[in-house]
């Protein structure tokens, strides 16, 4: 076996709420609830054991609020999408996980591009982490990981470090970021 691919969906309402949805990824309170995280890191951990001298490849290919369509959840296409999308790849990639593909490029319902061609705010989410999120993982923590989310990366060929954070709320909040043996560069992201 080269690579095993699985398939993560949170719900299958549009009225589970914001909370709801992201802790299926992740529940800081109850880490080893069966969420994104978990299934992801017990999928490794039986990959790891079975092919002890070769690392098989593990893709969540195919993931996303709602498993069906026709549901026509609308933070598939928001900034709710977003963040639903930046956590997935983080818990993901933070649990096991060597490549993470959502569902799908384009559509009225899922798509990361619109029925007219316009980017949604997930595609920007996409695109920033394929650009600047390129590296070997390095350690990373927040002080409330219910609130905000941290990933992390230090890329190989440009030395650089770069770092995501993902507000999980509804509120604005205010973080203070502290650098071990690193000083990031400005770069402001509005929108």
């Amino acid at each position: 076996m080269d690579f095993l691919s699985y398939h993560f969906y949170a719900s299958g309402s549009a009225e589970d709420s914001d909370a709801y949805i992201y802790n299926r990824i992740y529940n800081g309170s109850s880490p080893m609830s069966g969420g994104l995280a978990k299934h992801t890191k017990d999928i490794r951990d039986i990959l790891t054991a079975e092919s002890p001298k070769r690392s098989i490849g593990l893709w969540l290919d195919e993931y996303n609020i709602s498993w069906s369509w026709n549901i026509n959840d609308s933070r598939m296409r928001n900034v709710k999408g977003a963040v639903f999308d930046a956590l997935a790849m983080i818990y993901a990639h933070k649990n096991g996980a060597d490549a993470t593909m959502a569902w799908n490029e384009k559509d009225g319902t899922y798509g990361k591009i619109d029925s007219d061609n316009h980017l949604r705010v997930s595609a920007q989410v996409f695109h920033l982490f394929n650009s600047f999120l390129i590296g070997k993982q390095v350690v990373d923590k927040t002080s409330n990981e219910e609130n905000i989310v941290s990933f992390a990366v230090k890329n190989a060929d440009s030395k650089q470090y770069a770092t995501a954070l993902v507000n999980r709320g509804a509120e604005d909040r205010v973080v203070q970021l502290s650098m071990l043996n690193w000083k990031p560069a400005d770069i402001v992201i509005s929108g």
